[in-house]
């Protein structure tokens, strides 16, 4: 059980949490105070009420320079599980804040310009409370969502395919000069070729492709020639020089059905029409 205290309060102060009889703890929160445009660090004192043993940290506190949007991933599959996105706060010199627990952002899903002139782009995007799903956040997000606020972590999930940019900003006025961060998240269907792996095919053999999509669990086929996606070769040239004179094969597009004309290796991919990236190969 230790005992808390602050060498600087004015700069970072002790709330002790769960305190007992003989006043002290084994935990405490720790909270930014100064304002000052400047880095100020106060040492953070434990001392065993037992022992005397005491422990030391350095808590820093600065100025937010610049924000970042980070996650795990950039795609979204219709009806998986949302994705998780955390703001990642540097000061002027590059360094990393430890934690943004208690600031407010303003999260907003804004059209995405490289869209390809997709009126309602901002629609395939949703932003879910923490509260709505199954997933257990600090509990310091949970208290500011019960206000009607939004953290540093939230959840999205995709609503249709497409592309969106999420934007999220500080709303504390005093950084109002910080640019707020963007991020561009591609949100697509659980798309599979079948057959799913490589192929050996003497020089005149075909193979027809099928695609299917994955929904709730449930594999069904997709009608192609399709609106939304389109097959590709890659690679499918034999000369060096890329001479689409001397393909390694041909590709019908009515039928998905790709036939080998020469000995080499190619690639098949599938691309979605209105999204800039291959959703699956």
């Amino acid at each position: 059980c230790y005992r808390w205290s602050s060498t600087r309060p004015e700069v970072a102060s002790i709330e002790v949490v769960e305190q007992d009889s003989r006043q002290c703890s084994q935990k405490a929160i720790v909270q930014a105070r100064s304002s000052q445009p400047t880095r100020l660090t106060s040492i953070i004192l434990a001392e065993d009420v037992m022992t005397g043993q005491v422990l030391r940290c350095d808590a820093i506190v600065d100025i937010i320079h610049d924000i970042h949007i980070v996650s795990t991933t950039k795609e979204l599959y219709l009806e998986d599980s949302p994705l998780q996105l955390k703001i990642q706060a540097l000061d002027s010199e590059g360094n990393t804040f430890s934690t943004l627990a208690g600031l407010a952002f303003e999260w907003t899903i804004m059209k995405d310009p490289e869209a390809n002139g997709v009126s309602d782009t901002h629609n395939a995007l949703r932003i879910l409370k923490f509260s709505e799903s199954t997933y257990i956040p600090p509990s310091y997000i949970m208290k500011m969502e019960k206000i009607a606020k939004q953290g540093d972590i939230v959840l999205v999930s995709g609503m249709k395919t497409g592309s969106s940019k999420l934007k999220a900003r500080i709303e504390e006025s005093f950084y109002k000069n910080v640019l707020a961060a963007e991020v561009r998240l591609f949100i697509l269907e659980n798309i599979l070729l079948s057959p799913a792996y490589d192929i050996y095919l003497l020089v005149g053999m075909s193979v027809q492709y099928k695609v299917q999509k994955i929904r709730q669990g449930k594999i069904t086929a997709l009608m192609m020639p399709s609106d939304q996606y389109e097959l590709q070769l890659q690679n499918n040239t034999f000369s060096p020089e890329g001479d689409t004179a001397w393909p390694i094969a041909k590709l019908d597009q009515a039928t998905s059905t790709v036939t080998a004309l020469q000995r080499g290796q190619t690639n098949i991919v599938l691309d979605h029409k209105r999204i800039s990236m291959q959703g699956a190969s």
